[in-house]
């Protein structure tokens, strides 16, 4: 009678192990996402700040260079990074594992305002 047990409990975990490893993996990958997402986000904000703070733009895009490798997995490309006419424009195409390619823009006029520095209202 025990020995059924046994076995039965032993199928049991078997079949519902790939099951649990499946949504965790899946959870974690929507975290990375998550979590990459808005840090790419925050970080192409700050080098717009840096190159609205009148920075020499290859220093804006070396620490946005910088700060872009420290994401695993993540293939990345400037597009843009210019201050013209009074406006700043940072746009970045990334690639992850899971998701097509993402565009991160950021745009910022001058003079800045204080409305400039409240990202999610």
């Amino acid at each position: 009678m025990f020995d059924s047990l046994k076995g039965q409990a032993l199928f049991e975990t078997l079949f519902t192990l790939p099951i649990v490893m499946g949504g965790l993996s899946l959870i974690l990958c929507f975290l990375y996402s998550w979590t990459s997402h808005f840090l790419i986000d925050h970080w192409v904000y700050q080098s717009a700040l840096c190159l609205a703070e009148n920075q020499a733009p290859r220093h804006c895009q070396k620490e946005l260079v910088e700060k872009l490798k420290q994401v695993p997995f993540l293939t990345f490309q400037i597009d843009r990074m210019s201050l013209w006419q009074k406006k700043v424009l940072v746009q970045v195409k990334t690639r992850q594992p899971l998701q097509l390619h993402s565009v991160f823009t950021e745009t910022l006029h001058l003079p800045l305002r204080i409305d400039d520095f409240r990202r999610y209202q």
